[in-house]
């Protein structure tokens, strides 16, 4: 259990799990204390066990009355809703992953010369323009990477949230995806292999579009 809006989860054991539904059904910490001893065979501190979750701030109200809490950090792009790429979790999309592989696999036997190497970055004479565009170019990717693994987080309902940090001391971006473990177990994975795939995705498509010009410009000089 836990709330997605500040990033805390635990794990219950049943008994903590039966009475949490309990209490969530309207009894009170008594009822459910006597509910949980004739389910288990066993006495409960239920009273202890509330007052636990009350630290990382999982109470909304005790009698009625409001628990103060920490102010929750706002998601990114909260606009974009679960149901707006549901399609990112679609069994379809491996498939045309895999068809789009087989097409850039393809292409790069025809054409071995479209295999990047480290020329392709000194495009220009200009150090000064190749650097800068370089940094941009690197750093677009690594909004894309972020992106993919925030727009499957979101399709499972998670409030994920891309920002800035360090590991250790480089400045890298990061996606908080807390909550995909209370997802089923294959939306996990794929959150953490979606941003490979978008990658892969990117290369393949630069090769395919790369064979395309190579025919078309042959065609012309026949």
């Amino acid at each position: 259990m836990g709330r997605f809006e500040t990033r805390q989860f635990v794990a219950l054991p049943r008994a903590g799990v039966t009475a949490l539904e309990s209490l969530r059904a309207g009894h009170t910490i008594e009822q459910a204390a006597e509910r949980l001893a004739c389910a288990e065979g066993r006495e409960f501190d239920v009273l202890s066990f509330v007052e636990a979750l009350m630290e990382p701030e999982f109470v909304a109200e005790v009698d009625e009355r409001p628990v103060p809490c920490t102010p929750s950090r706002p998601a990114s792009f909260p606009r974009i809703r679960p149901e707006h790429v549901r399609f990112a979790l679609s069994p379809v999309f491996p498939v045309l992953f895999a068809c789009l592989m087989v097409a850039a696999v393809a292409t790069l036997v025809e054409r071995p010369d479209l295999v990047p190497s480290f020329h392709n970055l000194l495009w220009s004479p200009g150090g000064s323009v190749v650097l800068a565009l370089s940094v941009a170019a690197g750093w677009s990717l690594v909004f894309v990477h972020e992106l993919a693994h925030f727009l499957v987080a979101r399709a499972t309902g998670v409030h994920a949230r891309i920002g800035l940090g360090t590991r250790p001391q480089f400045l890298v971006a990061e996606t908080d995806i807390s909550g995909i473990e209370l997802a089923p177990p294959s939306q996990p994975v794929a959150t953490n292999l979606d941003s490979v795939v978008v990658l892969l995705i990117l290369g393949a498509l630069h090769a395919v579009r790369g064979v395309t010009w190579w025919r078309r410009h042959r065609a012309k000089r026949r």
